[in-house]
């Protein structure tokens, strides 16, 4: 007798155990903000070539690649004087690459050395509206290419941007199940889940149209470039997951369009 009064309490234990039975549905929404880029992400190279003057006994390969190093050095020094001129709003001024190259022409399967190459690249931000007249003030001074461009925006304008497109996905994915569950004639008990996403890309590179390497070497700038940032934007998408009880099943993964 204990033993079947003992059964019939544990079977009653673990039937009022049982999580509630959930029904689930889940609907996306996605909203995209749009915003100007500010600053403009610049790559720019300094080259130096020494040839090997045969008729000049003094020089050697040693020679030409001293006399490369030195060249690239001295122009180099002059192009990071401007960029840390306060008169320009340079950030994030950095190296991005040293290089020391031996420089062969191919002639019937057989490599002929010429000369040394030294290049130095150094990457900088600047304000848009600042970057036509600084490029053309650091072509003056030495830079020999401008090798990639990239439009960009400042952090409190992205970030801006991306809380933005948050809150309005999240009312556009809110104003969807509300229609969604009165249509049905279903009333939401609470979120089971939410779940967001915010995708702020960064620029895609812009190739100005600069000469490169030797052609450039003797190239000034009288009149500055006028250059323009592009548009970016940012995409949040919210998904709500909403428990409506018991009541009319609903698919788990209905998504509207």
């Amino acid at each position: 007798m204990l033993v079947y009064l003992l059964s019939i309490l544990s079977l009653s234990f673990a039937q009022t155990t049982q999580p509630p039975l959930q029904n689930l549905f889940t609907i996306s929404a996605s909203q995209s903000v749009t915003f100007r880029s500010t600053l403009a992400q610049v790559q720019i190279s300094i080259r130096v070539e020494v040839d090997l003057d045969p008729t000049n006994p003094k020089s050697t390969p040693d020679s030409c690649a001293t006399d490369a190093q030195n060249g690239a050095a001295t122009r180099s020094a002059a192009v990071v004087a401007i960029l840390q001129n306060p008169t320009y709003n340079v950030s994030t001024l950095e190296t991005a690459s040293v290089s020391l190259q031996a420089l062969n022409n191919w002639n019937s399967g057989s490599s002929v050395f010429y000369g040394y190459a030294a290049t130095n690249s150094i990457s900088f931000r600047v304000p848009i509206d600042e970057t036509g007249t600084l490029l053309s003030a650091l072509l003056n001074a030495g830079a020999t290419s401008i090798d990639s461009t990239t439009f960009v925006a400042d952090d409190e304008t992205i970030e801006a941007a991306a809380h933005l497109a948050l809150r309005q996905a999240a009312v556009k994915a809110a104003d969807r199940a509300l229609i969604t569950l009165n249509a049905i004639g279903q009333t939401a008990l609470h979120y089971h889940n939410i779940d967001t996403d915010v995708s702020c890309p960064g620029g895609n590179p812009v190739p100005l149209p600069f000469a490169t390497g030797g052609a450039m070497a003797a190239m000034t700038m009288a009149t500055p470039m006028p250059v323009l940032g592009d548009e970016q934007s940012c995409t949040a998408t919210v998904s709500l997951t909403i428990d409506i009880g018991t009541g009319r099943f609903i698919k788990p993964t209905n998504r509207l369009p």
